[in-house]
C-alpha cells in the first residue's frame, strides 16, 4: 500500500541522516496495523436481535441462517435469557462464559435485598389480615390454626406480588447458584465445547442453557460457531430480555447492539410493541457508520382470521397490506410517545422502514412442504387454519408455496440483509480511504518541515559569513545570562496566565456539565397511585398509595454522559490552550530577545522551535472516570417503589461525590500541567539551542561543499517521496 511504502520511507530517511522534526500521525507499523484492523474488524455484517422471550427470535434465526430447520431452541428455553452469538467457524463448537465471582456478589447483594423486602410484605400482610380477621370474629384473640391459615394466605400474596419485582430475577439466579454448590474453578474446562454437529452441540449445551441444566445458573453468554455458509462474514447477537440481574450482562448487551450494522426488533404481532419492548428499544442508542433499524411483526399467521379477514373480504395480499399499515401506524405513534428517550438520528432510523411482518413456522412449513407428515401439531393446526380460511390460495401446491412464501416473508428479510451488507462495504471502504487520506496528509506535512528544516540549512551555508557567525556567537555567549532571565520572566507571566484560563474555562464548563447533570435526575423521576383491596368476599376495605417511578436507563446514560463529557473537557480544554500556546509564547518571548540580543541575532524559526519543544513538555496527566462508575447505579429497565427511590437516593450521593472529586482532580490537573512548564527553562534552553544552531553552522561553513551536497541529496531523496 502507498501510504505505507511512503512512511517507511521516510522513516529510512531520518533514521539514516539522523534529523529531527515533529512526530506526525503514526508510525509505518502502526499504519499497517491499523488498517488491518479496519479491514478485519468491519468485515463481519453484526446482525443484532432484540425482541422478548417468546417473540419468535429464534425461529427468525432458524429461518434466515438454517432455511427453516429447527436447529436453534425455541425461545421457552432459556437459551434466549442469556447473550447468545452465532458465528462462522471451521468447526462445530461452543465457547460459554461464566459468571464472575463480581458477578455473584451482585447477585447475592440483590437475592439479600428481595428476602428483606419480601419479609416485610408478608409480616405487612399478616398484620392486615389478623385485623381484619379480629374484627370479623370481633375477638381480640385468634387460635393457631386460623393464625396458620392467615400466615399461608399471606405467604401466597407476598409470593404472588413479589414474582412482578424487580428484583427476583436477581433472587431466582442466585438460589439457583447456592443450590447448586458448584465452585466457579469446576467450569472452566466446560470453556470450550466441540461436537461433530449441531444437534450433538445442542445435546451438550442442554447443561449449561436448558432449563434444568447443572450450570445453567451459571451461563452468562454463550458464543456459538458453526461450519455454515449463510454464517460467513455473518455475526449475528441474540440479546436478552429485559431486567437481565446482571448488569456487567445488560452493559455489555447495550456495548454490542451499538456495534451492529442492521437490528431487527421482534415483537408478537399479537401483543405488539408492548411495554416490555419498549424498553427492550431504550437499549439501542447511535453509532458511528451505518445502523439499519427494522421492526418485525412475528406470528402473523395468529392475525389472519379476525377483523382484518373480513374487512378486505378475505383476500390474503390485500389482508396482509392492511396488517401491515395498522402495524407501521401503530409503531409510529408509540414511538412519537417514547421520543424523547431515543437520540435524533435513531428516532430517524425507526421512522425510514416500514414495519415488516414474518412467520418463522410457515417458512419453516414451506421448507419442509413436500413432508408434511414430518410437521408438529403446531404446523399442522397452522395448515387447517389457512385452508379453513383462505381455501382459494391453499388449494394446489403450487399456489399454496407461493402463498406461504408470502406469509413467510423471510426472502424480503434475507434482500434486506443483501442491500445492508452491499452497503456497508462501500461504508468499509470510505471509512478505510479516509484514513489513509488523512494518514497521507498529515505525512505530507511531516515531509514539508522537514524538507523546509534542510532548505533553510542550505540557505544559511550559501548566505551566511563564518566571521559574522563567529561574532554572533560571541555576542550570545557574553549576553546568555542576562537574555535568558529576561526571557525566563516574561515566560513565567504567560505560566500564570495559562493556569488561570485555565482553571476558569473548566470550573464554568464542569459546572454547567453538573447543572445538567442534577436536572436530568430530577425529571427522570414519577409516580403512580397503586389501590389494593383486602378482606373477604362480604367485607374489603380499599387501601392505596404513591409509588414512585424512575426509568433507571435515562439516569444511567445521563451520568455516563456527564462522565463523557468532563473528560472530554478536560482533554479539548488544556487542548486549545496548549494549541493557542505556541502563538501566545512567542508574542512574549520575540520582544524581549530583540531588546536584550539585537534582530541580528534574531532567528524565528529558532525560536519556534523551541517553543514548540516546551509545548511538547507539557504533562497530560490521564483522567479516566468511566472505571470508577459504581455497580449499583449500572442497571437497565424501569425500577419502582423502594427499589426507584434507593436508586435515586444513590444518583443523587453519585453526583455530590463525583462533583467534590472533579474539582480536586481539575485542580490537581492544572497543577501538574503548570508543574511541567516550570521545569522548562525556556530562556536558557533557546540561548542553548542558539548555540548549538551556530557552532552545527559554523561547522558547516567550514565543511562547505560536503555539507551542501549532503543536504541536497537529503533534498532529493524527499522529493522521491510523492505524497
Amino acid at each position: 500500500m502507498k501510504l505505507i511504502e511512503l512512511s517507511k520511507q521516510l522513516e529510512e530517511i531520518i533514521s539514516k541522516h539522523d534529523l529531527k522534526a515533529i512526530e506526525k500521525g503514526l508510525k509505518s507499523e502502526e499504519l499497517e496495523k491499523n488498517i488491518l484492523a479496519i479491514n478485519e474488524k468491519d468485515r463481519v455484517l453484526k446482525i443484532g436481535i432484540v425482541g422478548r422471550v417468546k417473540a419468535g427470535k429464534s425461529s427468525l434465526l432458524n429461518a434466515l441462517v438454517f432455511d427453516g430447520k429447527n436447529i436453534l431452541p425455541k425461545a421457552a428455553t432459556p437459551m434466549t435469557a442469556s447473550l447468545t452469538k452465532l458465528e462462522y467457524g471451521e468447526k462445530v463448537e461452543a465457547f460459554v462464559e461464566f459468571y464472575t465471582n463480581e458477578d455473584i456478589d451482585i447477585l447475592k447483594s440483590d437475592y439479600e435485598k428481595y428476602a428483606k423486602k419480601f419479609k416485610e410484605l408478608e409480616e405487612n400482610k399478616i398484620e392486615e389480615l389478623i385485623k381484619i380477621q379480629q374484627r370479623k370474629l370481633n375477638q381480640e384473640f385468634l387460635d393457631s390454626s386460623t393464625k396458620k391459615e392467615i400466615e399461608e394466605k399471606a405467604n401466597k400474596f407476598t409470593n404472588l406480588e413479589m414474582k412482578n419485582d424487580l428484583l427476583y430475577a436477581s433472587y431466582d439466579q442466585y438460589e439457583r447458584i447456592d443450590k447448586s454448590k458448584i465452585d466457579l474453578i469446576e467450569l472452566q474446562e466446560f470453556k470450550n465445547i466441540e461436537a461433530s454437529n449441531m444437534d450433538i452441540l445442542n445435546e451438550k449445551l442442554l447443561d449449561f442453557v436448558g432449563v434444568d441444566g447443572k450450570y445453567m445458573p451459571f451461563t452468562k453468554s454463550v458464543t456459538i460457531k458453526l461450519n455454515n455458509e449463510n454464517l460467513k462474514d455473518i455475526e449475528i447477537i441474540d440479546t436478552p430480555g429485559i431486567n437481565d440481574p446482571i448488569s456487567s450482562r445488560e452493559a455489555r448487551t447495550e456495548d454490542l447492539l451499538q456495534e451492529c450494522d442492521v437490528i431487527f426488533i421482534v415483537s408478537p404481532s399479537g401483543q405488539f410493541l408492548s411495554n416490555e419492548d419498549i424498553v427492550l428499544i431504550d437499549r439501542i442508542t447511535n453509532k458511528e457508520g451505518i445502523q439499519e433499524i427494522y421492526i418485525i411483526a412475528s406470528q402473523i399467521d395468529n392475525q389472519l382470521y379476525g377483523s382484518e379477514k373480513v374487512k378486505n373480504g378475505g383476500v390474503l395480499p390485500k389482508v396482509l397490506e392492511s396488517i401491515s399499515e395498522t402495524l407501521t401506524k401503530h409503531t409510529q405513534e408509540i414511538l412519537n410517545k417514547n421520543k424523547e428517550h431515543l437520540s435524533p438520528d435513531i428516532f430517524k432510523k425507526f421512522f425510514k422502514n416500514d414495519v415488516l411482518y414474518s412467520s418463522g413456522a410457515i417458512y419453516s412449513m414451506l421448507q419442509s412442504f413436500e413432508n408434511k407428515q414430518d410437521w408438529d401439531a403446531n404446523l399442522q393446526k397452522i395448515w387447517e387454519n389457512l385452508n379453513l380460511h383462505y381455501p382459494d390460495y391453499f388449494n394446489d401446491n403450487e399456489s399454496a408455496k407461493i402463498n406461504l412464501s408470502l406469509l413467510g416473508n423471510i426472502s424480503t428479510i434475507k434482500n434486506i440483509l443483501e442491500d445492508v451488507r452491499a452497503e456497508k462495504d462501500e461504508i468499509i471502504e470510505r471509512r478505510k480511504n479516509d484514513f489513509i487520506k488523512a494518514k497521507m496528509e498529515s505525512l505530507k506535512e511531516y515531509k514539508e518541515e522537514i524538507t523546509k528544516d534542510i532548505e533553510q540549512n542550505i540557505e544559511k551555508i550559501e548566505s551566511s559569513d563564518i566571521e559574522e557567525i563567529k561574532k554572533q556567537k560571541n555576542n550570545l555567549l557574553r549576553i546568555r545570562i542576562e537574555t535568558s532571565e529576561a526571557v525566563t520572566w516574561a515566560y513565567e507571566d504567560y505560566i500564570d496566565e495559562f493556569r488561570l484560563d485555565l482553571k476558569n474555562n473548566l470550573n464554568n464548563k464542569i459546572e454547567n456539565f453538573f447543572e445538567d447533570s442534577k436536572n436530568d435526575l430530577d425529571n427522570s423521576e414519577d409516580s403512580r397511585k397503586e389501590e389494593w383491596e383486602t378482606g373477604m368476599l362480604w367485607w374489603k376495605e380499599k387501601h392505596s398509595k404513591n409509588v414512585t417511578l424512575v426509568k433507571s436507563k435515562v439516569i444511567r446514560d445521563s451520568l455516563k454522559n456527564l462522565i463523557s463529557k468532563i473528560e472530554d473537557s478536560i482533554s479539548k480544554e488544556a487542548d486549545d490552550k496548549i494549541i493557542n500556546s505556541k502563538k501566545i509564547l512567542l508574542s512574549k518571548v520575540v520582544p524581549v530577545l530583540r531588546e536584550k540580543a539585537g534582530d541580528k541575532n534574531i532567528d524565528i524559526h529558532q525560536i519556534e522551535k523551541v517553543v514548540r519543544n516546551t509545548i511538547k513538555s507539557i504533562v497530560y496527566p490521564e483522567i479516566n472516570y468511566t472505571s470508577t462508575f459504581p455497580k449499583e447505579l449500572d442497571k437497565g429497565g424501569k425500577l419502582e417503589g423502594s427499589e426507584a427511590e434507593e436508586f435515586i437516593e444513590s444518583a443523587n450521593n453519585y453526583i455530590s461525590n463525583f462533583q467534590t472529586i472533579v474539582k480536586k482532580d481539575v485542580k490537581s490537573y492544572i497543577s501538574l500541567m503548570t508543574d511541567s512548564l516550570k521545569k522548562q527553562n525556556l530562556g536558557e534552553d533557546i540561548i542553548s539551542n542558539y548555540v548549538k544552531d551556530i557552532e552545527r553552522l559554523e561547522n558547516d561553513i567550514n565543511n562547505k561543499e560536503l555539507s551542501l551536497t549532503k543536504y541536497k541529496y537529503i533534498l532529493e531523496q524527499l522529493g522521491d517521496i510523492k505524497c
